[in-house]
């Protein structure tokens, strides 16, 4: 078994490790990435984390990523280099070369005592603890204006007084790496087994046709399969769990049960570790009749999150979140973005990083059904529950989402009335359609979006209080394009390339038109960077050269940007907007734009552009512009 091991480090570190690299016969593919402080998440993604089955780190890109980004410490183990105390010994005795007078600055307290190290070496040694980088560096500066003669610590500190022109010496040996190393494999080897041996049972658990329920050593119900859901139709998966097997269940000694007609045969398999029973598998054995094979799922989920076109650090931040809220939690989620932003894509995805991916996955648009068919829409109805009820009732979307999740977009449109049976979905877990009497249990996962202000809502007395800390316990922001302009580009080239135009073709384009498209705020998002593709592919020549196609993308971004700011900018906000953008990139479309817009008047346009008329008719007849 192959670990795959992301090393990140510094520069002046990263010779040791492909000097152990060599010397280990272990099965172990080491990716070593060289990285200044800070810059930790313009090297790597999410995505990129989550091929690796390790990473090893040390010093402040150690404390970095486990204070900035937690969620990914959730995803990808990080194991943190230690130096021993005889490489504290031996790189005192190598600082001791520039001098007796020793800075030693570490992050974390080592828990050696240096105190008879000096007595032994006869050195003199200072010793600190920094909190971040600055710290760091102020302490190093003022230890080398203090006169003393040396540091002795980690990469990134020694980098630092690398840096000042202050001698340094590196703490860790390669003895102790190797041997770190080979602690690391063992901890990720361990680690590996773990989660496929976890995930092994729980999919032997979930496929099986027969229903089957986890229970530990004094019977208590752990976990149920699918199946089991099915048998106990009248009880939601939170209401089986925690229970007694006992209470749910007559287990005489025949080992037979009878339940609404379902004839089975108890089985229960012990699991036991070193002859000590930890728990039971229980299955339930169908003797007359095969019904309890999974129901065939139609509602699937579209996306992944390998979907989510992002290289900002602010969106890397968003996905690592919702990963973790997919794959450690099943609460209610909350979705806070700006219309076209991907809420949807973003709700498809946990769904499908979640236990439930195999479930239903049923997106409702609140504000596309009217209000007065929305309940029975949510809930459902009986036969005869109003006029053109259908015969036989109609299962509502909760329902339809049983086992799954359910994903409420534009939540903030729900009437109040109606707020007021979602919240009781919520507490009970329970629905009662409409006109009916028999309540009917849940096990759905709540997945709400909104791109108001909910609590702004609130105090208007739009939208109830206890319904939002509700659907508020996990909360997700998706920032929009203007706070993330490095997407701005990287998605445009996705969507060109999508849209049938060639990679390298489609990156010219962008470079060439990069400060428009992020002058522009793109306030349709997402969507709106989809609708200018469709028409600039609607309008581009087609076998044209790569510069027929940065002139057709600029005279299509120029008119769409004009439409969609109309009425909504002053002209001269619209002025100040173009000083920001090369003139001689996009001078043709700007002439063309203001002769309109004026109305063929040249010496309004001169006067904008700066230029005389001669100029103007000179650029004008340049650039075949009819008069």
């Amino acid at each position: 078994m192959v670990v795959n091991t992301l090393v990140i480090t510094h520069s002046n570190f990263s010779h040791l490790f492909y000097e152990v690299s060599e010397l280990l016969n272990i099965p172990m593919k080491l990716v070593v990435l060289e990285v200044e402080f800070g810059n930790v998440w313009e090297h790597i993604t999410v995505d990129k984390m989550i091929d690796y089955d390790l990473v090893i780190t040390s010093g402040a890109h150690l404390d970095f990523i486990v204070e900035e980004f937690e969620e990914l410490t959730q995803l990808v183990p990080v194991y943190s280099l230690k130096f021993s105390e005889a490489d504290l010994v031996r790189s005192l005795v190598k600082a001791k070369a520039y001098g007796d007078q020793i800075a030693t600055i570490f992050y974390r307290d080592h828990g050696y005592d240096l105190y008879s190290y000096q007595l032994l070496l006869d050195i003199e040694i200072t010793d600190y603890r920094c909190d971040n980088m600055d710290d760091a560096y102020k302490k190093v500066k003022k230890v080398k204006e203090q006169g003393i003669h040396s540091v002795v610590s980690t990469s990134s500190i020694c980098d630092v007084a690398k840096q000042l022109e202050f001698p340094n010496t590196l703490v860790y040996s390669l003895d102790t790496l190797r041997a770190e190393i080979m602690k690391a494999f063992q901890f990720a080897i361990s680690k590996k087994n773990a989660i496929m041996n976890t995930q092994l049972v729980k999919t032997l658990f979930d496929i099986k046709t027969e229903p089957a329920i986890f229970v530990d050593q004094d019977f208590i119900v752990l976990d149920v399969n699918h199946a089991a859901l099915m048998f106990f139709k009248d009880m939601s998966k939170a209401e089986i769990v925690g229970k007694f097997i006992h209470d749910l269940i007559h287990m005489p000694n025949s080992s037979l049960i009878k339940k609404e007609s379902y004839n089975s045969k108890i089985q229960s398999f012990p699991i036991t570790y070193q002859e000590r029973i930890y728990g039971h598998l229980v299955t339930l054995s169908d003797r007359s009749t095969n019904r309890l094979h999974k129901k065939r799922v139609t509602l699937h989920s579209k996306y992944k999150f390998a979907n989510i076109v992002h290289e900002s650090t602010v969106m890397k931040k968003v996905v690592a979140k919702s990963i973790q809220y997919a794959t450690n939690s099943d609460a209610p989620i909350l979705i806070y973005g700006e219309t076209g932003t991907g809420k949807e894509l973003l709700a498809h995805s946990v769904h499908m990083r979640s236990e439930r991916r195999d479930r239903p996955f049923l997106p409702v648009n609140c504000a596309a059904i009217p209000s007065n068919i929305l309940e029975s829409e949510l809930f459902g109805y009986e036969e005869g529950a109003f006029t053109g009820a259908r015969k036989n009732g109609k299962a509502g979307y909760f329902e339809l989402a049983q086992n799954g999740t359910i994903f409420l977009d534009e939540i903030g449109e729900i009437p109040l009335e109606l707020q007021v049976r979602l919240l009781r979905v919520l507490q009970e877990k329970e629905i009662i359609r409409l006109g009916g009497q028999t309540i009917v249990p849940l096990d759905v996962r709540i997945i709400a979006a909104t791109n108001k202000s909910l609590l702004e809502l609130i105090h208007r007395g739009e939208f109830r209080e206890d319904l939002y800390y509700r659907i508020n316990v996990l909360n997700i922001t998706i920032p929009p394009l203007r706070e993330r302009l490095k997407d701005i580009l990287f998605i445009l080239v996705h969507l060109l390339i999508q849209n049938g135009i060639d990679e390298t073709q489609a990156r010219d384009m962008v470079n060439a038109n990069q400060a428009l498209l992020q002058e522009y705020t793109w306030p349709g998002n997402i969507r709106e960077l989809e609708n200018f593709v469709l028409r600039l592919t609607a309008l581009a020549p087609p076998n044209s050269t790569t510069m027929v196609l940065i002139e057709s993308f600029n005279e299509t971004l120029t008119e769409f940007i004009s439409l969609n700011t109309s009425g909504t900018l002053t002209r001269q906000e619209e002025k100040t907007s173009l000083k920001h953008i090369d003139l001689t990139e996009h001078e043709k479309s700007n002439i063309v734009k203001l002769l309109l817009e004026h109305q063929g008047d040249k010496s309004k346009v001169s006067e904008e552009l700066g230029i005389s008329r001669t100029t103007l008719w000179r650029k004008m007849k340049k650039y075949s512009i009819l008069d």
